[in-house]
């Protein structure tokens, strides 16, 4: 069956006229248009069957370095929880004995003293 084609040219000096070349195609050919559209549209269901595996796998790795990163900052949320807990209740026994501690201080401080006049006193 054999096949036609059509250049359309416009004139310049006359844009509504038009020019057309017409050209006979050999069935060869055809065939060979026919095989090249086939193999080009072959080669895009091909390309397009490997983007959809790679998005696949870009999608898998993406979701576990998420997981990863996310549990190394929960990680690190929960240190620092652990830090400012231990801080805080340090801080709260500092507070709950500072004034018993002073008192310890002052009395140790006060016997010191008490026992260097006395051995003055010996001396």
């Amino acid at each position: 069956v054999p096949s036609y084609t059509a250049d359309v040219k416009k004139d310049p000096k006359n844009p509504k006229k038009l020019k057309t070349v017409t050209r006979y195609k050999i069935e060869s050919q055809l065939q060979w248009e026919n095989f090249m559209a086939a193999f080009q549209y072959a080669l895009h269901i091909r390309l397009a069957e490997k983007r959809a595996l790679y998005q696949y796998f870009l999608e898998i790795a993406r979701k576990q370095g998420d997981k990863k990163k996310g549990e190394e900052r929960e990680m690190k949320k929960n240190l620092q929880t652990v830090k400012d807990k231990v801080k805080t209740s340090y801080f709260k026994f500092m507070d709950k004995y500072r004034e018993k501690l002073y008192k310890v201080w002052r009395k140790a401080e006060k016997t010191k003293k008490d026992f260097d006049e006395e051995m003055k006193k010996y001396l």
